[in-house]
């Protein structure tokens, strides 16, 4: 199904309060031209408070497929506004009550699909959608240039810091051209009943692996394990066309021939939620390089959905019959300057997961010289911290030997942390840098992180060579 757009005008609305604090959602009733009025929520906080009489367009998503919890229509944007003096205030109501929350967001019950047909637009008012600022440490978008975290800069869709133009999503609201508007999907894939984005205007629904009418439904009857495999876990997105490439390049190396190792790619939503922003994933994937990708979380787009992270690294092995799983968020990490205020502390959980579900967790150490912040200096204390705090499990740490001061802050900052005491700390012959040039030589595309390249930060790119070595070593050993 994707997701449904409807147009409709707004019959009532709830009052905003005149103090001039925002209530985050209003509630409104929507005619559109079904023969009956349609509860609808308005986020508040991106678009002015709605009016009776405004023509707006609807996410109808979650009411198509009948949903108890968000089964609401979201407002999406707003195409035209009633006139002030045309404003009937006997419309302004009092709330509309939507359907009581469950438990859960989950299955809907199977019904056929109706088709959701839409009113021809008039002209479109053009109005600006306030953008909340997100603190983005890194751009980190599709692998080119990125942003220092200090001082922060506030990223927005308009300006990514990116040599790369993302494609418009599939998603996007349509301009009002007299034409009906279609229900645009996010991919042409089986219709699933599980929401991504869920209660917001841009929810979607997925197929998910889990879920009944998916035909890898069967592979999760049971709780079911990783049996062994190693899963290759990374902060940074650019970490993914590394270590494919020096996986591909160690096999060619090894056995004369790259590609006899299956690696799949796992995208949490700690970073961009879109997989098609990434440019690295498109080329992976064309080159046959990776058999696959799972998204999972709020994160859309992969060759499968899940729900979470521990049957998105399931999905990797049962249905995608990986030897590698390389889990690492898309690109976009989020950072604060703060110990904790970090998306990547995921990668500490992704330890946990691994563990539980019978994996080999190998993590990849995020090991800077070039950085001009102290604080990700030698093992960043994005690693550390996630590796101590977030990680309950143990992994495998593999941490390259470099020049002999750069070693041993490693190795006094591996100490202080008492990383040996908690993982399996190995330290491994860092690759040379001629080395890693010709692994990436064998990738068309170019791979920069915080905006340097291997020349500029070989210890990066060195200690992510490590860590995939060690993984394609283990699952060698299994097979």
């Amino acid at each position: 199904m994707g997701i449904r757009f409807q147009e409709g005008v707004v019959t009532q609305a709830s009052a905003v309060p005149e103090s001039g604090r925002r209530e985050a959602l209003q509630q409104v009733m929507v005619d559109t031209g079904s023969g009956q009025l349609s509860p609808a929520l308005h986020d508040t906080e991106l678009l002015p408070p709605l009016r009776p009489g405004d023509r707006v367009l609807l996410n109808t998503t979650a009411g198509a497929l009948g949903l108890g919890t968000g089964g609401v229509h979201f407002v999406h944007a707003v195409l035209s506004r009633q006139a002030d003096d045309k404003v009937a205030t006997a419309n302004v109501t009092t709330p509309v009550t939507p359907a009581a929350p469950e438990a859960e967001t989950a299955v809907a019950p199977e019904s056929p699909e109706t088709p959701v047909t839409s009113k021809t637009s008039e002209t479109a008012v053009a109005l600006e959608m306030l953008e909340t600022p997100v603190m983005l440490e890194m751009s980190e978008i599709s692998g080119t240039s990125e942003t220092a975290e200090s001082p922060a800069i506030p990223q927005t869709p308009e300006s990514p810091e990116t040599s790369e133009t993302p494609v418009a999503p599939a998603n996007s609201a349509p301009a009002a051209t007299g034409e009906p508007i279609s229900a645009p999907s996010v991919a042409p894939r089986q219709e699933g009943h599980i929401i991504k984005l869920r209660y917001t205007s841009l929810q979607r629904a997925v197929l998910a692996a889990e879920e009944e009418a998916s035909p890898h439904r069967r592979l999760f009857a049971e709780p079911g394990t990783l049996e062994g495999m190693p899963v290759l876990i990374g902060e940074l997105h650019s970490m993914l066309p590394i270590a494919a490439a020096w996986i591909r390049a160690t096999e060619l190396r090894r056995r004369g021939r790259a590609g006899g190792c299956r690696i799949a790619y796992v995208m949490s939503d700690a970073g961009a939620l879109p997989l098609a922003f990434s440019r690295h994933v498109r080329q992976l994937s064309a080159m046959g390089w990776i058999a696959g990708s799972v998204t999972y979380g709020h994160a859309y787009g992969g060759d499968l959905e899940a729900v979470n992270k521990f049957t998105a690294l399931l999905a990797a092995r049962r249905a995608l019959k990986a030897d590698i799983a390389i889990a690492a968020m898309g690109p976009g990490i989020v950072g604060t300057g703060t110990a904790l205020g970090y998306s990547g502390i995921e990668t500490g959980e992704l330890i946990n997961a691994a563990r539980a579900l019978g994996g080999r967790p190998v993590y990849i150490p995020r090991v800077s010289f070039a950085d001009p912040r102290e604080r990700h200096r030698g093992l960043s204390h994005h690693s550390l911290t996630a590796l101590t705090v977030s990680a309950r499990e143990p992994a495998l740490v593999p941490l390259p030997l470099l020049g002999r001061e750069q070693t041993r802050r490693l190795s006094r900052q591996a100490a202080v942390c008492r990383l040996p005491e908690r993982h399996d700390v190995r330290w491994v012959q860092a690759a040379r840098a001629e080395d890693i040039g010709q692994a990436l030589a064998l990738y068309p595309e170019p791979v920069t992180t915080m905006g340097r390249g291997l020349a500029e930060d070989y210890a990066f790119f060195a200690a992510v060579c490590a860590a995939a070595e060690e993984a394609l070593t283990l699952a060698e050993e299994r097979r």
